[in-house]
């Protein structure tokens, strides 16, 4: 008997010693080992956001808008005030530009042909478009153009034409491909040539 009330005293002291080890908060919640309803903090309640998302607003395709010239600046304008139509001159006589080829290195002229009476530069494009001599196309439509300095080999030359037009001519009317030659190209940020040639070695 005095065994059995000996083990009954060690085993409350020791169920004793387990809760005075554990933080306050929890021991007060637990009784031999065991959690009391209150175990678990009671929730928290949810915020209600104090300033809401507002409405949405009217979308794009509810929106009418007035396209029309009067009301709108931003209209685009009627087709034939934007679309050009180009017409060439038919009493003209369409001739390419036409370097004389090879050209060879240490040259100081360049032939060809081309439009008669017509104002053209030569310029060596592998230098950026450094003019190198320019002048008129004769009645016959041949040219000689003395040039600055003498071409280098591997440079590529070419013509382009004066803004001085001749009369029978206008700007417009050189947009006809029938004046480009056969090495004619457009080199950016330079401009466009009516016929090239690469100079070559004797």
């Amino acid at each position: 008997m005095n065994r059995s009330l000996r083990l009954l005293v060690l085993i409350s002291l020791y169920l004793s010693s387990c809760k005075s080890l554990l933080p306050t908060d929890i021991a007060d919640t637990v009784t031999f080992g065991m959690y009391t309803n209150q175990a678990y903090p009671t929730p928290i309640s949810i915020v209600t956001p104090i300033d809401p998302y507002p409405p949405p607003q009217e979308s794009y395709r509810e929106q009418k808008v007035d396209n029309s010239s009067d009301n709108n600046i931003f209209a685009y304008p009627p087709p034939e005030e934007i679309i050009q139509v180009e017409h060439f001159n038919e009493n003209i006589n369409i001739i390419p530009f036409q370097l004389e080829k090879p050209v060879f290195e240490g040259s100081l002229e360049v032939n060809g042909k081309g439009p008669a009476n017509v104002f053209i530069t030569i310029s060596d494009l592998t230098f950026s478009g450094e003019i190198l001599g320019d002048g008129k196309i004769n009645s016959d439509g041949i040219f000689n153009i003395q040039l600055l300095r003498p071409t280098e080999k591997n440079h590529r030359i070419g013509i382009s034409i004066d803004n001085t037009y001749s009369e029978q001519y206008s700007e417009v009317d050189f947009n006809n491909t029938g004046f480009f030659g056969d090495e004619s190209r457009l080199v950016p940020f330079i401009g466009f040539f009516y016929d090239t040639a690469m100079v070559i070695s004797k």
